[in-house]
């Protein structure tokens, strides 16, 4: 397989990763159990080693009784990386997260957007830094890879630059309209 080279006239014009932001809902996760601020704090505490800075929580904004869900309720947890921890993330995602994920043959085109990746990862205990001993409560959370490319295959290009592998099958169609 070769690789596209992507030549621009001025450097600057070349794509690069501006940020990565890590999310996860705990929403679901503080319904199910008693002790909410205990469950909140292991869960911040394994997010942190994850990202590696302290998350945002994010609150809710109103009360929805059929959800259980009071207004002020911590709901989610967002870290946004930037510069050198970006880079470091997106390290080793490649090179350690991605080769232990079950039956992994690739990312699927579609979460390729114009200019990010969205990845979506159904427990967080992939990831090296997290020991199962640790990890009372399993989580789900997903990863945004944000991009300056202006085309799908600029971005594209890039991503698969900085070593994420693409599903096979879904090359075929690239081209193709449904």
């Amino acid at each position: 397989m070769t690789k596209k080279t992507v030549t621009k006239e001025n450097s600057m014009a070349t794509p690069r990763v501006m940020k990565v932001v890590l999310n996860t809902g705990i929403g679901r996760i503080m319904n199910q159990t008693k002790n909410q601020k205990e469950v909140l704090q292991d869960v911040t505490r394994l997010f942190q080693s994850l990202g590696g800075q302290k998350p945002q929580v994010i609150t809710s904004n109103k009360s929805i009784a059929t959800f259980k869900l009071r207004k002020g309720m911590p709901i989610g947890l967002r870290i946004t990386l930037r510069g050198k921890r970006a880079k470091d993330f997106i390290q080793r995602l490649v090179s350690l997260v991605l080769p232990r994920v079950r039956d992994f043959r690739g990312i699927a085109l579609s979460s390729l957007s114009m200019n990010s990746l969205s990845l979506g990862f159904r427990e967080h205990i992939v990831f090296p830094e997290v020991m199962n001993e640790n990890a009372k409560v399993p989580f789900s959370l997903q990863a945004t890879i944000v991009s300056t490319a202006k085309t799908k295959d600029a971005s594209r290009t890039l991503f698969e630059s900085l070593g994420i592998r693409f599903s096979v099958k879904d090359e075929s169609t690239l081209g193709r309209k449904k």
